[in-house]
């Protein structure tokens, strides 16, 4: 993840620019997102345990895309990432499972500083 050190949590200001500043829709995306990438990564996180390499791909981009939509930039990095460890090291691709759910804490934070 070094060299993602350019990347940010969340770019706001690109989404901003991508939603013509309706803050309405934009909080509709991101609720959506938290909606369902929970599921998404446990489905993820199965299939890691499960060492089903097409199932874990395939979460893998939908996280991806789901992250690149609301321009949370490190989160989309890392669900393409996850494609490229070993998927017999369980061990690994869960301990990464866990970053991307600290992850997203991190970014909860950034956008509701106050809860």
């Amino acid at each position: 993840m070094d060299q993602n050190m350019n990347l940010k949590h969340f770019n706001k200001s690109i989404l901003f620019d991508l939603l013509g500043n309706n803050e309405a829709n934009i909080n509709i995306l991101i609720d959506n997102y938290f909606k369902e990438i929970y599921t998404l990564l446990k489905q993820l996180r199965k299939s890691a345990n499960n060492n089903d390499i097409s199932t874990l791909s395939q979460y893998a981009k939908k996280i991806a895309t789901a992250s690149k939509s609301v321009c949370f930039e490190l989160m989309h990095v890392m669900a393409i990432e996850i494609e490229n460890i070993d998927i017999s090291n369980t061990k690994k691709l869960n301990e990464f499972i866990d970053e991307m759910e600290n992850e997203l804490e991190l970014i909860r934070d950034i956008i509701n500083p106050h809860q």
